[in-house]
């Protein structure tokens, strides 16, 4: 049953490690993690790492953790642009890309993840994803919401 859900990417995304809740840890470490994301994305994305540690056991988990990195990420747009709540997602993924925030690479990657988040929302039966598929999410979601609220700019070989 859980066969398919028992690897995860590497820390590198270059190799697949066996997952359990240190190795997946190890990995949402190495996501970016910005000093200036806000409070209540940062809540959110913490939840979904401690969704996807418990995926290792509970292998549904893993699609919530998927569902909470993408809320983060629109929750990180909605901020950024100072958009209220009735803004759609597909409108601040638009207005990050014309204002050159993201790549039209990083632009469909948000699109994909925007038909994702509302396949959750509106489930036709209860979803399951692979931890490596989730993992890379997560991945994103993080390395985007650092695009979307970086650090003011520092000497680059000074640790955080």
């Amino acid at each position: 049953r859980t066969t398919h859900m028992s690897m995860t990417s590497g820390a590198d995304f270059g190799s697949l490690v066996f997952a359990t809740p240190d190795t997946v840890d190890g990995v949402v470490a190495s996501f970016v993690c910005t000093r200036a994301t806000p409070p209540d994305v940062a809540a959110l994305l913490d939840l979904a790492h401690k969704l996807l540690r418990t995926s290792v056991v509970h292998y549904e988990f893993a699609a919530l953790a998927a569902e909470k990195s993408l809320q983060a990420l629109e929750r990180a747009l909605r901020l950024r642009f100072g958009a209220g709540d009735r803004t759609t997602f597909e409108k601040l993924i638009d207005q990050a890309a014309k204002e050159g925030l993201v790549s039209s690479e990083d632009e469909d990657l948000m699109d994909a993840g925007r038909h994702i988040r509302n396949f959750f929302a509106h489930p036709a039966t209860s979803p399951a994803l692979p931890l490596v598929t989730v993992t890379g999410m997560l991945g994103n979601s993080h390395r985007l919401i650092g695009v979307l609220f970086p650090d003011e700019e520092k000497n680059p070989t000074e640790p955080r």
